[in-house]
Order: structure tokens, then C-alpha cells, then sequence
């Protein structure tokens, strides 16, 4: 078995419903916790893994949505932050800051192979766990979208944490000043109703920077 080849554990006859949808689940979210992220580190250097980010990004997302977005639900912002990176599971994490047309389009499909296996897989054990993974992967109502460009702010939030140490290794202010302008300028083409959360964006990019680089190139 490779890093990212999972597949669901098969029931046992010798455990009720709840007991295995219980191992089958949490299985699933284990493995969770052996997908590293890229350029995403802890002090230390030890890779993020999505089980983490996960978790982050949920006590993050819900608690900016009661504070200052209470149009949402902030309940089913936790439950999509805590899901939306369950595919990656079958197919791993895939690096987005160098990213082209062609590498997003390659990431979208592998990422729609990861679901559709684990629909398949999971849809007899826990129903409603896969239409709550499906809804989020719709982006169609707000609280799906506010998570999926709050995901990208995260990607910040975890260089504090390692004292930027991470990102003085991969690049001086000026590339880097470059790379979130250009994702933050894709994201705003797709998600025009995400714009304060865009902004959040490039506030706390521009806060490391000026902490990292303090003198611009």
C-alpha cells in the first residue's frame, strides 16, 4: 500500500451498524493524519498534515463566522472545515503555490477521482457524512464558499507559528508578494462574494511580510 492508496476497511460481521461505521470513519480520519502539507510547517519543521490543518481551520472559520458573519451557520462552517479535505485521503495534498492552468485542472481531477472513490466506499456505511463532503465539494451555498477561501488564508496562519522560517527558505518578499497577489486575484474571479475574506488574505500576508522581510527588495 502507497502513502495515499486507502480504501475503506471492510465491515465485520462481528460489530453492530454503529460500531462499524464508528471503525470505518475513524479510520478514514487517521489517515487523515498522515497527509503532509507543503510549505506548511511547525516549529521544528515537522510538516502539517491535514488532520491538523482540518481542525485549525475549523476553530478558525467558526469562530470568525459568530464573531463577524453571523449570516451564517456557523455550525455547518465547522462541519465543512473539519470534511473538506477528506479526499485528499485517496490522493494526497497537492502544492498550489507555483501552480498553473494545467496543474489546477490536473489537481481538480485527481481530487474528483479521491471523492468519487470515497462516495463509493462510504455512501452504505455513513450516508449522510458523504452528502455533507458533497455539499461542501457543490460550493453552493455560502458557508461551503467562505470555507474554501478562508482554507487558502490558513496557508498564513501557519507560518506564525513557525516563525516564517518556512517561507524565508522558499522566498524573498518580493516572490512571495507576487505568489499571493496571483492567487488572491484567481480566487477573486470565482469568488467575487468572498471578497472580505480575500482581503483577510492580504492583510495578514502584508503582517508576515513586514515581520519576515522588513525591509522590501
Amino acid at each position: 500500500m502507497t502513502k495515499f492508496d486507502f480504501t475503506r476497511p471492510d465491515a465485520s460481521d462481528a460489530l453492530s451498524p454503529e460500531a462499524n461505521l464508528v471503525y470505518g470513519v475513524g479510520m478514514l480520519a487517521s489517515r487523515a493524519a498522515q497527509i503532509e502539507r507543503t510549505l506548511c510547517n511547525h516549529p521544528g519543521g515537522r510538516p502539517e498534515n491535514d488532520a491538523e490543518h482540518s481542525f485549525s481551520l475549523a476553530v478558525v472559520a467558526m469562530s470568525l463566522a459568530e464573531q463577524y458573519y453571523p449570516e451564517l451557520d456557523s455550525g455547518l462552517v465547522a462541519k465543512y472545515a473539519i470534511v473538506h479535505d477528506m479526499p485528499e485521503v485517496y490522493v494526497g495534498d497537492t502544492p498550489t503555490h507555483d501552480i498553473d492552468a494545467n496543474g489546477l485542472a490536473a489537481k481538480a481531477e485527481r481530487e474528483q477521482i479521491g471523492f468519487k472513490q470515497l462516495e463509493e466506499e462510504y455512501t452504505p456505511l455513513a450516508p449522510s457524512f458523504v452528502l455533507l463532503i458533497r455539499s461542501y465539494e457543490a460550493q453552493a451555498d455560502p458557508e461551503s464558499r467562505y470555507v474554501r477561501m478562508l482554507d487558502k488564508l490558513m496557508t498564513v496562519v501557519i507560518q506564525f507559528s513557525d516563525d516564517f522560517t518556512t517561507m524565508k527558505k522558499a522566498f524573498n518578499r518580493t516572490t512571495h508578494e507576487a505568489m499571493v497577489r496571483t492567487r488572491i486575484e484567481r480566487f477573486a474571479k470565482d469568488y467575487p462574494d468572498q471578497q472580505r475574506i480575500l482581503d483577510l488574505y492580504w492583510e495578514l500576508a502584508r503582517y508576515m511580510h513586514d515581520r519576515t522581510w522588513p525591509s522590501k527588495y
